[in-house]
């Protein structure tokens, strides 16, 4: 078989004539030729992958104005797991049900206005910082996590911010990001590809935030002799053209991090 197949292949291969019509190939033939295709497939979106996410390819900074977007910047970078975390929340840790878990609790959290960014579950073990924005273009909530910034750490190293949220195909909308009241991403929990990509799940954002390629004097940077730091998510009502879609403009928020990138 191991022969015919051989012989097979090579003959379908070179597209050889048998009078005035093709061969129609055998199963295994066009096994061989799904299996091509998929090699070339899986290489095309290998390179696709290094093009998106330059720290695949071996880069531990870069400049915040060339950060992918979110709908394909997802990798986890590295922490420093030798040194603490400036910030490591958590929505878990507000609900009873989780009170015998083992979690991480650096830094608070407080919202503005305070019935706004509630913690809970909307599906079942699945909770979340979760805020929603029904019609009102004037609606504006926070959510501030704050933390401290001892000795001037994120001042003075690279850092890791990694956000968990919750990404969807429906009732979805937009937050900004800042840091010290510095502004870093914005965030859509509407899926790119929401009208054929129908599941709902979570994402890890990260950023790698080296305050020696945003800053050229230290001094300028807004973290730098305050103790105490934030970060902090504005949620507004966005108006595009996908109303229908949007709804009522959900954030979930289920987690977030501050840590000190690992050496390179």
């Amino acid at each position: 078989f191991e022969q015919k197949f051989t012989e097979d292949s090579l003959e379908y291969l070179r597209f050889i004539k048998d009078g005035s019509s093709y061969q129609h190939p055998p199963w295994y033939v066009h096994l061989l030729y799904s299996d091509l295709i998929t090699s070339l497939f899986e290489k095309e979106f290998e390179l696709c992958n290094e093009l998106i996410n330059p720290h695949r390819r071996g880069k531990t900074t870069m400049n915040i104005t060339l950060l992918p977007d979110p709908y394909s910047h997802n990798e986890t970078l590295p922490c420093d797991d030798n040194i603490e975390s400036l910030l490591d929340l958590s929505s878990n840790l507000y609900l009873s049900k989780y009170h015998n878990l083992n979690y991480n609790k650096i830094g608070s959290y407080t919202t503005n206005p305070m019935n706004s960014w509630q913690v809970y579950e909307d599906r079942v073990d699945k909770s979340g910082w979760i805020d929603e924005i029904m019609s009102n273009y004037n609606t504006k909530s926070n959510l501030t996590f704050t933390f401290t910034n001892k000795n001037n750490q994120l001042t003075t190293y690279p850092h890791i911010i990694k956000i968990t949220y919750f990404r969807t195909y429906l009732n979805a909308g937009r937050v900004d990001v800042y840091l010290c009241d510095q502004y870093l991403t914005t965030l859509d929990t509407l899926w790119k590809d929401y009208e054929n990509y129908h599941i709902s799940t979570n994402e890890i954002y990260s950023y790698y935030y080296d305050p020696k390629i945003l800053y050229h004097n230290i001094l300028n940077n807004p973290c730098m002799n305050n103790m105490i730091g934030t970060l902090e998510f504005r949620h507004s009502y966005y108006n595009d053209d996908l109303h229908d879609v949007r709804r009522h403009q959900k954030i979930k928020i289920s987690h977030v991090s501050i840590c000190q990138a690992a050496a390179s």
